[in-house]
């Protein structure tokens, strides 16, 4: 019974499948062989190849990309480092410029306290002299112009003394019996009488320079040279015009005379006088701070004369007569302050070279060399800053490469020097250079 029931069911799905193929006969020659869509054979085919060729092909872009990545990884890498050693390199610049910048800073800051710093000491120096001035001024009173702005150096203290009728004496032992001068009626000896004093002198120290070298001979060479220069620095102090007019004069006549020492003998005076190279140092560098100082004092004369001959002085239609003859009085006053400056400035320079620098056998050998003439200061300077190339002296009294404080200031040291000077030391060089660094 089972088998009939299959075999019946088996005709009955063969008859559907019949029938079926029957419907779709008529439309079979509507396809084209080649065509894949109506192609079984065809279509199965490419079905089967399309998926594996797509994703054969997904394969491949998806590995070249990370491929790619990992072939361009060092690249972004190497080029990040690039960047970073570049913005650490601009850092770095701009450190540098920072710190170049806070040096150069600090650099000009350190220079202007060194100026303002000398600056403070050169207007120390210059308000110290000023007030010395004025001190001396107010002391003066009415009759300034007959009191001296400087009273020796330290050493003429030590020789001049009081004890006779309390006014200031010189000791002289150029004669036989020694005798105990005044200073005034020092310089008021008469000229003739002055040039017999001075040759006296110069005769007993020609006797002491070529006789034999004993100890008396030394001990009165020492004495008559401190006790010449201390006469002549008495005269300088308290009369200049005689010593001007001896200054002038032939000693071997007395009186004043056209007649002055040639170059020549100036020279050879150098070579007498057998200086050391420190003396020499010594001598040049004073005659620098002498007409530096001298030239400033030239210049603030000419500026009182300019006042002096301009309207402002001399204007009597705008102010008072009693306000005109105040600024007229003020001035020369002021003129004649001066002038007591250049004049103690002369003494104080003649008083550092013959009687700091130079030694006494030197001193003596001076006197006696320029006999008849007196041995001048100035001449003696031209000689040695021949020898040594030296500025001339209108360059040293322009003093464009110093400030008027600073001018003031060098010779203070000098002034300085001579205040340190004693009657024990006239005999030998007592160095200026030294006595400068020093102070």
């Amino acid at each position: 019974m089972l088998q009939s029931r299959a075999s019946e069911h088996a005709q009955v799905h063969a008859i559907a499948h019949a029938s079926t193929a029957s419907q779709f006969t008529p439309f079979a020659h509507l396809r084209t062989p080649a065509d894949p869509l109506f192609d079984s054979s065809a279509s199965s085919d490419n079905t089967a190849r399309q998926p594996v060729d797509d994703f054969s092909h997904g394969c491949t872009v998806g590995g070249s990309k990370r491929q790619n990545r990992a072939q361009s990884a060092p690249a972004l890498l190497e080029r990040k480092l690039e960047v970073n050693r570049a913005a650490q390199k601009r850092f770095r610049q701009r450190q540098k410029a920072r710190v170049k910048n806070v040096e150069a800073q600090l650099t000009q800051v350190n220079a202007q306290l060194v100026q303002l710093r000398h600056q403070q000491q050169e207007l120390e120096i210059q308000n110290k002299v000023l007030e010395n001035k004025t001190q001396t001024y107010s002391s003066l009173g009415p009759a300034a112009e007959d009191v001296l702005l400087w009273k020796g150096d330290a050493a003429w203290h030590e020789q001049a003394n009081s004890s006779h009728d309390h006014a200031w004496g010189l000791n002289l032992t150029v004669w036989q019996n020694d005798c105990c001068v005044t200073v005034n009626d020092l310089c008021h000896l008469p000229l003739a009488k002055l040039t017999k004093l001075y040759t006296t002198y110069t005769q007993k120290l020609a006797t002491c320079l070529v006789g034999e070298p004993m100890i008396s001979h030394q001990s009165d060479l020492h004495r008559w040279t401190a006790e010449v220069s201390g006469l002549m620095l008495a005269v300088s102090m308290h009369n200049p015009n005689l010593l001007y007019q001896l200054d002038q004069s032939r000693m071997d006549v007395g009186c004043a005379v056209q007649e002055t020492a040639s170059d020549e003998c100036f020279r050879n005076l150098v070579v007498a006088m057998q200086y050391s190279e420190e003396q020499v140092q010594d001598l040049l560098h004073l005659r620098r701070l002498f007409y530096g100082r001298q030239g400033l004092l030239e210049r603030q004369r000419r500026l009182l004369v300019g006042k002096l001959s301009s309207n402002e002085a001399m204007d009597m239609t705008d102010s008072p007569p009693q306000n005109n003859y105040s600024v007229l009085t003020n001035i020369s006053r002021e003129l004649r302050a001066n002038a007591a400056e250049e004049h103690c400035l002369r003494l104080q320079c003649c008083c550092a070279c013959f009687r700091g620098i130079h030694t006494s056998k030197q001193c003596a050998t001076g006197m006696v060399h320029m006999y008849p003439f007196m041995l001048q200061r100035g001449k003696l300077f031209a000689v040695l800053a021949a020898d040594r190339v030296e500025p001339s002296v209108h360059e040293l009294m322009t003093g464009l490469s110093k400030s008027d404080a600073q001018h003031m200031a060098d010779w203070q040291h000098v002034v300085n020097y001579l205040d340190k000077l004693s009657l024990n030391q006239l005999d030998m060089h007592c160095p200026l250079l030294g006595h400068s660094a020093a102070a």
